[in-house]
């Protein structure tokens, strides 16, 4: 049993030179995509996408960008078509829901619709030559026959001509994807440096980063509106379960974390809080500013609610704050989860659901930045997890500090517990 599992990254702010060379990148890698979409959506079924690449390699076609990158793109074009005849082969089999048709047809319909390669061939009136099913997935069931097959695809070549699908109407896109050979990470002073394939042969760019994350396999650079870029790093995690005993932890306020020998992990965290609180007052005055905007709006000052919202939030400045405080805490708490399961390899991981909090609890967390800590800590414990084969358990929040360990009690008060310790 395999997961995807997908971790982001953000870019420092980029130069204008620099980010302008983004922009064209990634908007020439989506005029490549769009423009093999309309070739695939009439091939889909009759050709596979190897096959192809290897025409268009033998013609010597040229794309706007470097070979890499277009094969790159045109894998992005097939799979948006694969799944725009998955889309319809759904269409189709809730038409069929509503025919009165005999078992072996509906079992047909559910195993035709499921190939979106066969949907394609039944569309565009050639043969469907659909592969014959499993005796899984037949679970026991009769198979149809030859003559329930005939009489359902005329059926459904007669309502294919009246809904045939359109092409896929690509938008314009703000992000590209990236294999293993378009880049390679270099770690600086500051951060790290990830440098990407460029239009010019031979030249790469540099995009630096905010932490020290590890990147492997594929990668989709998205494009955000203050200069900077997002890196979504997307892997497939092959599970497996470690042997050690179940292990519980307590997310702390003055450390990363607590074990369950009372070990204390993030040393770095009274200095980090520190630097949180700094960004709190300007966190308290974007709230009264909206409270602000919502007051003028509803006297119809509209134009002055829009001046205020332009130029008086900060929106970039406060954004690249909560970035670098992001990365900074990403890079430091995951470094602390990795030491610990390497050191006590634990089979089961038991901690405290935070971040969905309710009532006055809600409001006081509302504007500060302990919701994102939570989240980025669970995302970290999750990913690093299931790479060592520690299975993540998480428990419900309220009364959790305050409730009998025993398992034949299991009462809540206060009275269980004094400071860091259960009486």
């Amino acid at each position: 049993m395999s997961v995807t599992l997908t971790q982001r990254q953000y870019s420092r702010t980029l130069t204008q030179k620099k980010w302008l060379l983004v922009v064209h990148l990634v908007r020439l890698y989506n005029q490549e995509r769009h423009r093999h979409i309309a070739t695939l959506q009439s091939l889909f079924g009759q050709i596979e996408e190897r096959t192809y690449r290897n025409q268009l390699v033998q013609q010597k076609y040229q794309g706007f960008i470097p070979a890499r990158l277009w094969k790159m793109a045109l894998t992005e074009a097939y799979q948006l078509v694969h799944r725009h005849w998955a889309l319809f082969g759904m269409d189709i089999r809730t038409w069929g829901r509503k025919r009165s048709l005999t078992e072996g047809q509906k079992l047909y319909l559910m195993w035709l619709t499921a190939i979106p390669e066969c949907v394609a061939r039944l569309t565009q009136g050639f043969e469907v030559n659909a592969p014959a099913p499993s005796a899984k997935w037949l679970d026991g069931k009769t198979l149809w026959t030859e003559q329930e097959r005939i009489v359902l695809e005329r059926l459904l070549h007669r309502w294919a001509r009246k809904h045939k699908p359109t092409h896929p109407k690509p938008t314009a896109q703000r992000s590209m994807a990236l294999d293993q050979q378009m880049w390679n990470l270099r770690k600086t002073t500051g951060g790290s440096c990830l440098r990407i394939a460029s239009v010019a042969s031979g030249k790469r760019i540099s995009l630096p980063l905010l932490g020290f994350l590890a990147l492997q396999g594929n990668l989709r650079l998205v494009l955000q509106e203050d200069n900077t870029v997002e890196i979504h790093d997307s892997y497939e995690i092959r599970s497996y379960v470690c042997r050690g005993d179940p292990r519980g932890i307590d997310l702390g306020q003055s450390e990363s974390f607590v074990d369950h020998e009372d070990e204390h992990w993030g040393s770095w965290m009274p200095e980090f809080i520190k630097k949180c609180e700094a960004t709190e007052p300007q966190l308290r005055a974007r709230q009264r500013l909206w409270s602000q905007v919502r007051e003028l709006k509803k006297l119809g000052h509209h134009k002055k609610a829009r001046r205020i919202v332009r130029n008086n939030l900060g929106t970039i400045e406060l954004k690249q704050q909560t970035q670098q405080l992001q990365a900074e805490f990403l890079t430091k708490s995951r470094a602390d989860i990795r030491s610990y399961i390497t050191a006590h390899t634990p089979s089961v991981i038991v901690t405290e659901e935070l971040g969905n909090f309710a009532g006055e609890v809600r409001k006081m967390n509302r504007t500060s930045n302990s919701h994102w800590r939570h989240a980025s800590f669970h995302e970290g414990l999750q990913i690093l997890g299931r790479r060592s084969g520690t299975t993540i358990v998480t428990t419900p929040a309220p009364y959790a500090s305050c409730t009998c360990p025993q398992d034949d009690c299991a009462y809540p008060s206060r009275e269980n517990r004094s400071g860091d310790q259960f009486l």
